[in-house]
């Protein structure tokens, strides 16, 4: 099991680690002295979207109207909740074996005349890897910044929670959540992300951290995987 996990975590840091030039042209942090909008283009490409529902993931295609190094614009019939969490692939490929999710935010929407929506989203960067100082006795962790999907399920639960990382490292997951989940708890977490989603059986980790998210009911949680 601690083989599997290993293989994963270095996978995802081989996987990622080309992408990150990519992804910081497409979200860059906008400084607090510039308010400059930044320059949008017309252009029209495809875009994967991946967002919370009240039960699962849910996940549409659609095209982008104009796109900007902070931001994009796509339509679709069905409006989404200001502030709500996204996660876009863009520009997407259905040929690609594995692309990188990058957060976003919804920042507005408007309907048309026809009744559609025109749904502007805010892209959030991602950090490059940071290393986390571990405990004495343990060596220290390397974190990569992804977003990538997995699931988690509380023991004794027959289902579980659709989640998305916020980082990871050779040892362990953090996500974002609105569940509650105690410091010591064990878990139980599938792996299906791009070259990794062959490896489909459960991986048990240990929730070693919690933290709430200032203004929001979700938290920022920590999971360990255990050794077998």
């Amino acid at each position: 099991m601690l083989k599997t996990a290993h293989a994963f975590a270095n996978g995802f840091a081989s996987f990622c680690a080309p992408l990150y030039d990519s992804l910081q042209d497409m979200a860059t942090v906008r400084a607090v002295t510039d308010q400059r909008r930044a320059t949008r283009a017309q252009l029209n490409l495809p875009v994967r979207i991946r967002w919370q529902g009240p039960l699962e993931q849910r996940i549409e295609h659609a095209e982008t109207l104009d796109v900007s190094r902070t931001g994009l614009l796509f339509y679709r019939t069905q409006p989404l909740p200001v502030a709500a969490r996204l996660w876009v692939t863009y520009p997407f490929s259905k040929e690609s074996p594995a692309q990188p999710e990058t957060p976003a935010r919804v920042v507005r929407v408007k309907t048309t005349p026809g009744g559609g929506q025109l749904v502007a989203v805010e892209l959030q960067p991602l950090p490059r890897p940071k290393v986390v100082a571990s405990p004495p006795g343990q060596r220290t962790a390397e974190r990569t910044a992804v977003a990538l999907p997995f699931s988690v399920r509380r023991c004794g639960v027959p289902w579980g929670e659709e989640a998305m990382s916020l980082d990871v490292s050779d040892s362990g997951i953090r996500f974002t959540t609105p569940r509650q989940y105690q410091v010591g708890e064990v878990v139980r977490v599938v792996l299906a992300a791009g070259p990794w989603a062959a490896a489909q059986s459960e991986l048990t980790a240990r929730v070693v951290r919690v933290e709430p998210v200032p203004d929001s009911v979700e938290h920022h949680v920590a999971i360990q995987l255990e050794k077998s």
